[in-house]
């Protein structure tokens, strides 16, 4: 099975974290990786439930065949202690009292979801052909598995707004890290990368 990873391409600022929409710089990103892809046909398709994710995918469907398509709030950011320091504009808004619980909360479910996910690529047919469009630390806890370390030592990978990664995910044996954060469909001027 292989799996083809979109990081959402550039947002801009919003209210919440979740709330952030694609900027035009991520609209040009996202319809350069769908053109990219063009000649590809995906079984499944799963797309995180943030708007900057849903409007990535909106772009890329234009180009790309799929039999199937599911968004959902399973393959949502991960926030918390995961894959390093938690995101200070987070931190701001939980009280100081309770942040250590909220952090270790957002990492048990971050986990979880990310542990669903691996399980269900693992079950799919050798041959079959999935994409992901979701965000940064996601993807990082899903390289930490088939690497099977730490998900904290994947906070240095880097990974671009409407960048391309590539992993083939054996069933039966250790999976393989095709390609990480691959930006040749865009031009230098077009990377940039959401912290």
């Amino acid at each position: 099975m292989i799996l083809y990873f979109i990081r959402h391409g550039q947002a801009g600022v919003a209210e919440t974290s979740r709330a952030k929409k694609l900027t035009e710089l991520g609209k040009r990103q996202a319809v350069k990786i769908g053109k990219r892809l063009s000649k590809k046909k995906f079984d499944y398709v799963f797309v995180s439930d943030y708007p900057r994710c849903v409007e990535t995918f909106n772009f890329v469907k234009d180009y790309i065949r799929y039999d199937k398509c599911i968004i959902s709030s399973d393959y949502s950011e991960i926030y918390g202690g995961i894959v390093g320091n938690p995101n200070p504009s987070i931190l701001k808004t939980i009280k100081e009292e309770e942040r250590e619980d909220t952090i270790k909360n957002m990492t048990k479910d971050g986990l979880k979801r990310v542990n669903k996910f691996w399980r269900a690529l693992k079950k799919m047919p050798k041959d079959a052909r999935v994409l992901l469009i979701g965000h940064g630390n996601f993807f990082r806890v899903l390289i930490a598995k088939v690497l099977r370390i730490s998900p904290k030592k994947t906070w240095v990978i880097r990974l671009n707004n409407g960048g391309l990664s590539i992993i083939e995910v054996l069933n039966d044996a250790p999976s393989n890290i095709v390609v990480i954060n691959d930006l040749s469909h865009l031009k230098k001027e077009e990377h940039s990368q959401n912290l």
